[in-house]
């Protein structure tokens, strides 16, 4: 059995190399003692993507997981005139994209978002990949 930082790092390594197939130059951020506060910038047609990765583990996903950096540096990229931040989460074999303010909203009201939630409040990868164009 893989452990969570095995897993995650697989995603990431697997959402780079799908941004790359759909024309995006992608960065996987090198994970660090201390951590960083995402895990891969995407570009393409000069519009940057600060992006951090999730796999949603059985129904729901808990939003403890999101860590006060990752919000800080999204809200900062988004300041230097950058668009929103993004949360790349896999529900099962599917990549969900839900931008950061969404996230925000759900964590106001609750602590975990069901997997079917997720599904009607987030773009599918390749509907996210044609909305930028």
């Amino acid at each position: 059995m893989k452990s969570n930082r095995a897993v995650g790092n697989s995603f990431e390594q697997e959402l780079c190399e799908l941004l790359f197939l759909n024309g995006f130059w992608s960065h996987n951020l090198k994970q660090d003692h201390s951590g960083q506060p995402a895990d891969i910038i995407a570009v393409r047609n000069r519009c940057a993507h600060l992006i951090d990765c999730k796999n949603c583990e059985g129904d729901k996903f808990d939003l403890r997981r999101i860590e006060e950096n990752q919000i800080t540096a999204m809200d900062l990229w988004q300041e230097c005139g950058n668009g929103c931040g993004w949360f790349a989460i896999k529900i099962k074999d599917e990549i969900r994209m839900i931008a950061k303010q969404a996230i925000l909203d759900f964590a106001k009201h609750c602590n975990s978002i069901a997997s079917e939630v997720i599904r009607e409040y987030s773009l599918s990868f390749e509907t996210w990949v044609k909305v930028c164009r």
